[in-house]
């Protein structure tokens, strides 16, 4: 298990996109009127919720009854995902432009 956790932590700190995404998300909340102290509980904060995610993600995924039902719905996963990121990124786009 501790090989897994390694791998997975290693594959999600590799990965530029996720370097972007929290970048992108925590940057906006990380002004010069906040303080030192809410900028490390920002972050803190978020560190929490990305490290429950994937290990609630994780044990999730683990479980073969949704190993195989995934297998099966996997295009529509990544249809639906797709068109989630699309969304979230247009209502970025037109509160920026707002």
């Amino acid at each position: 298990m501790r090989r897994d956790v390694a791998r997975g932590l290693a594959t999600n700190l590799a990965n530029p996109k996720a370097l972007v995404f929290f970048g992108a998300v925590l940057t906006p909340f990380l002004r010069d009127e906040v303080s030192v102290a809410w900028s490390v509980a920002l972050v803190a904060g978020m560190l929490a919720v990305a490290l429950a995610w994937f290990a609630g993600l994780a044990v999730v995924a683990s479980h073969r009854a949704v190993n195989e039902r995934v297998g099966r719905l996997l295009p529509w996963v990544d249809l639906v995902a797709s068109a989630l990121f699309v969304a979230v990124g247009v209502a970025f786009v037109i509160a920026a432009l707002v």
